[in-house]
């Protein structure tokens, strides 16, 4: 069968650039994570990081890197008195996202002068981002003595509130991370009605989980059994609508949850299909003073 080469090229001239520009590869990497016995982190955790990390590393080698400027505001007090310092950084983030395994994860455990190594192996297949034209704007804060402060460190079961602007309509979902186990879909609320997704305008700024701007929202707080945890926040948005995960409805002290791999292979599928959407993660740190009374 003879094509028509002006025909094939009209055609892949119609394709969205982000369709063309994608592609798929077979990918392998390594990475070993060093724990210390000063390292608040369990042995599950740890191989869970060094599982992702290992993957980070293997889309890295084969699509680069994502450039990403972030600003804080740390916040500290001490002797009555309060301070602030702000900080930029610039992070890399793989450009590419992990489709499936090939063959399955080796994790190797080696304790040696003290410290244990999680080295861990993966053979997958990923694919390559496009990285969207949209930045959003969005940090976390508490309520301080002169109103919102942001900063991304908290006290135990202390309410936290994220600000966010974008400058295109469209649909936003938060959630949080708890120990490569389990997610929070923190947005949108349940008292928003079936639709499974939160509109947001451009050029507005959204004080989300605070009920004196929202009467729909829910007050959420962070807590810790142990000295200091990390907790992940995902912000998730797109130009175009989508629905929310399925997850299991808690007690109403508690968002709806589901299990972190669930959460994954969601996120994925529709961030293949949806070229515009804006993934962003960050880390917020929890301190609890009393852990070892607890």
């Amino acid at each position: 069968m003879r094509i028509n080469s002006k025909f094939l090229l009209l055609l892949l001239m119609m394709l969205p650039a982000g369709l063309m520009a994608q592609r798929e590869a077979r990918v392998e990497g390594e990475y070993t994570l060093t724990v210390t016995e000063d390292d608040n982190i369990t042995m599950f955790q740890a191989k869970q990081r060094a599982i992702e990390m290992a993957k980070n590393e293997a889309i890295k080698y084969e699509f680069g890197t994502l450039i990403d400027d972030i600003t804080t505001t740390e916040l500290s007090e001490g002797d009555g008195q309060s301070s602030s310092s702000v900080m930029g950084s610039t992070t890399a983030r793989a450009k590419g996202i992990w489709l499936a395994d090939r063959q399955p994860t080796q994790v190797t455990v080696e304790a040696r002068d003290g410290k244990i190594f999680f080295t861990a192996h993966v053979w997958g297949t990923a694919r390559e981002i496009v990285q969207s034209s949209i930045r959003v704007n969005w940090l976390t804060q508490r309520r301080g003595a002169k109103g919102m402060e942001p900063t991304t460190r908290f006290q135990q079961k202390e309410r936290f509130f994220i600000d966010f602007q974008t400058p295109v309509d469209g649909y936003l979902a938060v959630y949080m991370v708890e120990a490569f186990k389990e997610v929070y879909c923190l947005l949108p609320y349940d008292s928003r009605g079936n639709l499974g997704r939160y509109p947001v305008k451009a050029g507005n700024s959204y004080t989300l989980f605070d009920k004196s701007v929202d009467p729909n929202a829910k007050y959420y707080t962070l807590s810790t059994q142990r000295s200091e945890e990390s907790f992940q926040l995902v912000v998730i948005f797109s130009p175009n609508p989508f629905t929310k995960c399925i997850d299991k409805r808690n007690d109403p002290r508690h968002p709806n949850s589901l299990a972190y791999g669930d959460f994954q292979k969601w996120l994925l599928d529709i961030q293949r299909s949806d070229q515009d959407m804006v993934v962003d993660r960050r880390s917020v740190k929890v301190t609890n003073p009393n852990a070892q009374q607890e």
